[in-house]
């Protein structure tokens, strides 16, 4: 019985536990255009890809890292 709580317990919490993102995973506006850069998982790195501006639709960057700490290259948009 108290294996099943366990169980039981540990089941719900898997479920309800949220999916986290890295903090660079998302759209970005650069402020010196008004460009939007999206930043996505692609492999073990992150890519960048233009949504907006003279470069949209093309890849404009690659970073590495996690939580606060990423190195790479961005295209000077």
């Amino acid at each position: 019985m108290i294996r099943n709580l366990i169980v039981a317990g540990a089941l719900a919490a898997a479920m309800t536990a949220p999916a986290f993102a890295e903090a660079i995973e998302g759209t970005w506006l650069r402020p010196s255009n008004g460009a939007l850069v999206k930043f996505s998982k692609c492999g073990d790195s992150y890519c960048a890809k233009a949504i907006s501006g003279e470069f949209a639709g093309k890849s404009v960057g690659k970073f590495k890292g996690s939580g606060n700490t990423y190195t790479g290259t961005l295209t000077d948009l």
